[in-house]
């Protein structure tokens, strides 16, 4: 149905355009892949026309995620005579969400998009306000079936990381070695960082960069297991590798890499530490800033891209998104959990107003 409509709805474009963000919301684009880029030449013609607020940051936003460079300069005719947006743009609640999701497409230098972000960033908290204040509830913690007693359990955080890295289904068996070494990592990481002393630190390091199963005779017991589990997750990985496509990796996923040292301080820590900042909350503001200047660079260097490395570099971008979905509330417990953002991607029915089922 969703192919028909690509190839036979043209009369709206508004809503073709609906559609193709739907799909590349739910992962499953790649699918429509020739409808799609046969409609960009649509988007162009439509964005350089006298359109809504809505319409014409949609149609942007369509076109920079599929690589077109696209001049901000669309967005000058929603803009007064001293170089702001109208302030009547506010009432538009649905122009305005559209145009702060298509403000995260700025690049370096584009002052018009990060204008555009403030603008929409500020009214938008304005109306909350006024919103359902159901929405505003605070989210059911994640309920872990199985929580180890000195480490985290996050089966659906680590499967989340994969589908955002690698949505599409040949990806299947790769999700599933990556889902694991994740969750290996998790648990690693706080053996590191909050459950094991220093001897023992210094003997499961030592085991690890031996690599060799013996190694494990003079590790405390939750430590073996901890070993048992990376030795025969990585052997396994190496194998398949080995013999699907005649490469030994094992040498490259146990290279020590990390320089050695004690406790790892915090981001926020440091860059409060490093800018003289007196709070906790100037340092995260601080840190936003860097991340929304990253986000500029990565988006310029995506529009730049040969086809040769685009797979790879895709997969890269993805990596940044799905880390920013993941950590970007940090410990703000009134944010979506994990359990809600894969209820709300892949298990809850779709509702699209005047849909009509197969």
């Amino acid at each position: 149905m969703a192919k028909k409509r690509l190839n036979h709805n043209h009369s709206d474009p508004i809503d073709t355009m609906s559609l193709i963000d739907t799909l590349q919301r739910l992962g499953i684009a790649y699918h429509f892949d020739e409808e799609i880029e046969s409609l960009s030449n649509k988007c162009f013609h439509f964005i350089n026309g006298k359109h809504d607020l809505f319409g014409i940051s949609l149609s942007f936003r369509l076109l920079m995620q599929r690589g077109h460079n696209v001049s901000s300069d669309v967005f000058l005719g929603f803009m007064n005579n001293n170089g702001s947006f109208k302030e009547e743009l506010s009432k538009d609640l649905k122009g305005m969400q559209s145009l702060y999701e298509t403000s995260h497409m700025a690049v370096e230098g584009d002052e018009l998009l990060s204008q555009a972000m403030e603008f929409s960033k500020h009214h938008l908290k304005a109306s909350m306000q006024y919103l359902d204040p159901n929405l505003a509830q605070q989210w059911r913690e994640l309920g872990l079936a199985k929580k180890l007693p000195f480490a985290r359990d996050r089966p659906l955080e680590c499967f989340l990381w994969t589908v955002g890295l690698f949505p599409e289904p040949n990806f299947s068996e790769c999700r599933i070695e990556v889902a694991k070494a994740v969750a290996i990592l998790l648990v690693l990481d706080d053996v590191y960082d909050s459950y094991g002393c220093l001897d023992e630190l210094i003997l499961f390091t030592d085991a690890v960069q031996r690599w060799d199963i013996q190694a494990i005779e003079h590790l405390p017991e939750y430590m073996k297991i901890c070993y048992m589990a990376l030795y025969n997750s990585i052997n396994e990985t190496g194998c398949k590798v080995l013999k699907e496509h005649g490469w030994f990796i094992i040498p490259q996923l146990t290279k020590q890499d990390e320089q050695e040292g004690g406790d790892v301080a915090s981001s926020i820590e440091i860059c409060r530490k490093e800018h003289g900042l007196l709070s906790e909350e100037d340092a995260r503001g601080r840190i936003r800033g860097l991340i929304d200047r990253c986000w500029k660079d990565l988006n310029k260097e995506s529009i730049c891209l040969s086809q040769l490395c685009h797979p790879i570099a895709k997969t890269s971008l993805n990596l940044a998104r799905t880390s920013q979905l993941i950590y970007q509330h940090g410990d703000d417990e009134r944010a979506p959990s994990v359990e809600h953002n894969i209820r709300s991607l892949l298990i809850e029915p779709i509702h699209h107003p005047g849909s009509v089922s197969d």
